[in-house]
């Protein structure tokens, strides 16, 4: 048995497969996950097991440099002690890294050559270690250096310009699939030189890059060298504001293998001038735009967070029309009031994308805001931004819907909820509904007019295939509806969260009456309590529906063993 246990320790094949499962597990128990093309965090505890296998035998060794090596957070381990970097007497790295006291040899690189090929992700942000142009010069015209520095590189998360950084990164071009790029520095200057010159490196050389994320916003140019990337299937790309000179989106067009592009406004909360931005008339055309010729016939899925009017604009120049999935994150500023322009963006993005299995319409991480009173006024003049019934019709349509999110957005009109329930209802493969936006101003006259809970009774019928639903309605005392009399509902609904005004005067029989309602209509659902903190009293309050209706289903279960014993008995 000894010899069996040795043998499987002493294979690399067999040992290799056993780290790789001890590295999940390790993972599991430190609470991390490492998803593909997000940056590694790994604290120094989660490695420290892995190292100690090294020394356990070689076939650990070598299976433990796997995993070890895998993901980089800094150059600082090849650069510093592979290749051997001038230390203090302490044994620490000297920052600027410099090469005096040791040699550079063929066995140096050689060893170089080994580890190398184990990294697949490399972080090269601003705390990297820094080196001084003249020793870079003496690192790379050191005999026996490799042609291609980090040949299995597959993920680079760069945000650091120290000459070293660049340098790896370019030299890693050709074997890149995925960067992650924020070259932001103290001078605006430098940082859209630098941004040209690396995506002018990028349309040259990046053969394999498949996804780009660039941070920095834009200009023209810099979207001219990234749109010649013609691998690229998935980009991220940040632009300014509307009062700043955008680049020009249309030319995205020419990207040919685009499925998933994501495009961020990089927006002052505080700037008075870009909120009062309106579209032209021109451009609020919603059936001119749906006419349009439609470009980028690959793209399935497209987020866009913006202000109102940056939204529309990004809808009025991209004419996809065979979108899956589409986010628009709608960013507060300083006067909120573009949020109304919400329903055309929408209505333009519907109406040519009838395949959509996905639409959200939400704040990035839930970011409330009401609109300035005094700016409403000449909105409430304008009645093109109460008129609902396009923006409606386009959702109707979308016949392949299975999720649908509506949250924190304000809308001109107080019973969009009610309207929205309506549509949903044409939508007999929803999946996940999320039906929560919020009153337009602080004033009374912009209260939302929600519906009672009986507006679940529909959904409950015509929405079959729902599992998952989060939606605002009313309750008030005295007015908890009767179950349907004629209700023999099998509905699968898993998980339910509503969010509701005055239901803190409930009595205790109102309680009972809602847990049966909802018990009734969907046999099968919990209430999801996590959305609010453990001291809040909503949480309370629907933790004792979903208490009740636990208990009302074991009572029903046990009654209906005891009649099955009963009859066993008889016969």
């Amino acid at each position: 048995m000894a010899g069996a246990a040795v043998k499987v320790l002493y294979n690399l094949e067999l040992t290799s497969m056993i780290v790789q499962w001890l590295k999940f597990i390790t993972l599991e128990e430190h609470d991390l996950t490492l998803e593909e093309n997000q940056k590694p965090t790994l604290p120094a505890s989660w490695t420290a097991s892995f190292t100690l296998l090294t020394t356990v035998n070689r076939a650990f060794f070598h299976a433990s440099i796997e995993v070890l090596w895998e993901r980089l957070v800094s150059f600082a381990p090849l650069f510093g002690y592979v290749l051997p970097a001038d230390r203090d007497k302490n044994g620490r790295l000297l920052t600027p890294m410099s090469y005096q006291n040791h040699e550079l040899t063929d066995a140096h690189w050689e060893r170089f050559r080994f580890y190398v090929l184990k990294i697949k992700t490399l972080v090269l942000d601003k705390e990297s270690p820094r080196i001084r142009s003249i020793w870079l010069s003496h690192l790379l015209d050191s005999t026996g250096r490799p042609t291609t520095l980090l040949p299995s590189l597959r993920e680079l998360f760069l945000a650091s310009t120290n000459p070293l950084a660049l340098h790896l990164a370019y030299n890693s071009l050709q074997v890149l699939q995925f960067i992650e790029a924020d070259l932001s520095t103290k001078s605006d200057s430098e940082t859209r030189d630098d941004s040209k010159a690396f995506t002018t490196g990028l349309h040259q050389s990046a053969v394999s890059l498949t996804e780009l994320r660039f941070a920095q916003p834009m200009a023209n140019n810099v979207l001219k060298n990234i749109v010649r990337i013609g691998t690229l299937t998935s980009l991220h790309i940040t632009i300014g504001h509307r009062g700043a000179k955008p680049p020009n989106l249309g030319n995205l067009a020419d990207i040919p293998l685009l499925k998933q592009l994501s495009i961020k406004e990089d927006l002052d909360p505080k700037d008075e001038a870009a909120a009062v931005i309106f579209p032209g008339k021109v451009t609020c055309d919603p059936q001119r735009l749906s006419a349009q010729e439609s470009h980028l016939p690959h793209l399935r899925k497209l987020t866009v967070q913006a202000s109102g009017t940056t939204q529309v604009h990004i809808a009025a120049t991209l004419f996809p029309s065979n979108l899956e999935v589409l986010d628009l994150l709608i960013l507060p500023d300083k006067l909120n009031v573009q949020v109304v322009l919400v329903p055309l963006v929408v209505t333009i993005y519907a109406n040519r994308n009838t395949s959509l299995t996905s639409l959200t319409v939400d704040t990035p991480k839930r970011l409330t805001a009401f609109v300035r009173v005094e700016a409403m006024k000449c909105v409430r003049e304008g009645a093109q931004y109460d008129k609902l019934e396009p923006f409606l019709e386009s959702i109707t349509n979308l016949h392949h819907l299975q999720h649908l999110t509506i949250r924190d957005v304000a809308f001109v009109a107080t019973d969009i909820v009610p309207k929205l329930l309506r549509v949903v209802v044409c939508l007999p493969s929803l999946e996940r509904l999320i039906i929560d936006p919020v009153p337009l101003t602080k004033l009374k006259e912009d209260n939302l007019k929600l519906p009672t809970l009986k507006a679940l009774e529909d959904i409950a019928v015509f929405n079959p295939s729902l599992q998952w639903l989060e939606i605002a309605v009313d309750i008030s005392p005295g007015e908890v509806p009767d179950p349907p009399e004629d209700s023999l509902q099998c509905h699968n609904l898993e998980w339910i969260v509503v969010y509701s005004s005055r239901h803190d005067k409930c009595t205790i029989e109102e309680k009972f009456g809602i847990a049966r309602y909802l018990d009734i209509l969907f046999p099968q659902v919990r209430m999801h309590t996590s959305v609010w903190a453990d001291n809040d009293e909503n949480k309370d309050f629907w933790v004792f529906i979903d208490q009740a209706m636990l208990f009302s289903r074991d009572a029903c279960d046990q009654a209906i063993s005891r009649l099955e014993k009963r009859s066993q008995k008889r016969e």
